[in-house]
């Protein structure tokens, strides 16, 4: 059943560079002009409670000229956050035509992270080496059949590797062992209740490997961004999927200085079965447009961003 589950959301939840990037769905969308930040996991829960009963007219959302003015109003609105995890769907072969989340993060939001304290940025790939044998070609053959990524992904992450070091921020990428590519391939299919599981705790581990080298050297605090699927970076999980989320452990070890940003490109998720069930989602087909971008706010720490149409 989980492959079932994962190949409907294969495009939120997995992609491979070699690698992976990817994303999930949100719960709600909060009436415009509200305020909450550095949440507490009692005020989160309570928050998050009151979202499912939002309406769909009831959800505010906010337009802004472009992305980055959209990441622009969050950051003023969430000071002091640690962690910023953001989330995607990845692009698929079908949709290639459409501008990336990945180049649009690199465009738009990337240059806005050393600004705002950030010095790291975690992202949701690795590098198949080749060293694992069989196991390891067997699990990036049938990941990359099951994603359909185009062939630019992997030079849109080299570039937002590039990027992120012209900015003065430390770009780091998984390391799978071939342990963990040993028990991912089960009677000839890739486990992915298990791969989603690895993924997640890789995640978590590299964050605190980070945090943890900067503590022994005393160095200042320092923000950490992490890039991946919006399954790993949820703050309020479906039950089903919350084994499948680093955020609200992390969000518990920060004391709340855990920031969740959704970055969603128009074209991959209209019409998707999961997302045009949010209470938000009506207030985005209203409001789509290749002339802003959307901000929605769901609760504590936990938004999304719509990016402009792309222009036919």
């Amino acid at each position: 059943m989980i492959k079932r589950y994962t190949t409907d959301r294969a495009h939120a939840s997995i992609a491979i560079i070699l690698a992976c990037v990817a994303a999930s769905a949100p719960p709600g969308c909060r009436p415009r002009g509200g305020t909450a930040h550095e949440a507490t996991p009692a005020a989160t829960a309570e928050r998050a409670a009151s979202l499912e009963t939002e309406t769909a007219d009831e959800a505010g959302c906010e337009t802004f000229a472009t992305t980055a003015d959209a990441f622009r109003a969050v950051l003023s609105r969430t000071k002091g956050a640690e962690v910023i995890g953001f989330g995607e769907y990845h692009q698929t072969r079908s949709a290639a035509k459409a501008m990336s989340s990945l180049r649009r993060f690199t465009a738009y939001v990337l240059p806005q992270l050393r600004e705002a304290g950030v010095s790291d940025l975690v992202i949701e790939t690795w590098v198949t080496a080749g060293q694992c044998g069989a196991p390891e070609r067997e699990v990036v053959a049938d990941v990359e059949e099951t994603t359909e990524r185009p062939a630019s992904t992997e030079n849109e992450i080299v570039s937002m590797i590039r990027t992120a070091r012209a900015y003065d921020i430390r770009p780091h990428i998984l390391e799978m062992s071939c342990d963990a590519y040993g028990g991912l391939f089960v009677e000839g299919e890739v486990d992915y209740d298990r791969l989603l599981k690895v993924l997640t705790s890789l995640l978590r581990e590299k964050v605190d490997q980070i945090r943890a080298a900067r503590a022994k050297a005393g160095a200042p605090a320092a923000g950490i961004a992490v890039y991946g699927g919006t399954m790993h970076n949820d703050l309020f999980p479906d039950a089903e999927v919350a084994d499948y989320s680093y955020a609200p452990a992390l969000s518990e070890a920060l004391g709340g200085r855990y920031l969740e940003v959704d970055l969603f490109v128009p074209e991959l998720i209209e019409g998707d079965r999961l997302l045009s069930r949010q209470p938000w989602y009506p207030a985005y087909l209203r409001r789509r447009s290749p002339d802003h971008a959307l901000l929605l706010e769901r609760g504590p720490s936990s938004y999304v961003i719509v990016f402009e149409q792309t222009r036919r």
